[in-house]
């Protein structure tokens, strides 16, 4: 297996295979990526068993969108991006188990807590959906992209025929359109996060 600062000869070739569906090249950035990825992981998580879980996660969203590679100009800072975001969720997740698992010991856990979050966040997305709505039909177009279908903005632009500058445009507009409106409603900045941002 290479080295965590080997050259990975020809790279450019070897995603162009991938992205393309090519097992075997793919088979080769997993064997050289993988071990780059690893020392930066598990110095995050300091668990072995954690970090060999979202190594094989990270590979598996590349593979998943591997059609996108075609748009990547720096393969490594995409991949260790993949990464630090895989990273990111885990770290979410075990502060969120690990505050519930003192809430239940120490009897407070509320469960009425997720209804309320619940209830909060399909309010949310309804006035998103009503702020949306008196927007042009471009704009709304984008977003929809965007947040709905995951597309990047080169997909779009492509898409639509119309420049990337334009793409990003409207989107900086749209969103700042929706963060205006929605701070007028209580409650609504923390989810805001986590939906439109």
């Amino acid at each position: 297996m290479p080295g965590p600062y080997t050259v990975l000869l020809n790279e450019r070739e070897y995603f162009a295979r991938v992205a393309h569906g090519d097992e075997s090249a793919f088979s080769e950035i997993l064997c050289h990526y993988g071990s780059r990825i690893h020392p930066f992981i598990i110095r995050i998580t300091r668990s072995e068993e954690v970090t060999e879980e979202i190594v094989q996660d990270v590979f598996v969203s590349l593979w998943k969108s591997r059609e996108k590679l075609k748009e990547v100009d720096n393969y490594s800072s995409y991949i260790f991006t993949i990464a630090a975001n895989k990273v990111f969720n885990y770290l979410k997740s075990k502060a969120r188990r690990e505050k519930h698992l003192k809430e239940l010991a120490n009897g407070k856990a509320d469960f009425t807590n997720n209804t309320q979050e619940a209830i909060e966040l399909h309010e949310t997305r309804e006035l998103i959906g009503q702020l949306l709505r008196q927007l042009p039909p471009q704009k709304k177009l984008i977003y929809k992209l965007t947040r709905e279908e995951g597309l990047s903005h080169d997909e779009i632009a492509k898409q639509l025929h119309i420049s990337k500058n334009t793409v990003k445009n409207h989107l900086v507009e749209t969103l700042k359109f929706l963060r205006e409106n929605l701070q007028r409603f209580q409650g609504v900045s923390i989810l805001l996060l986590l939906i439109i941002l």
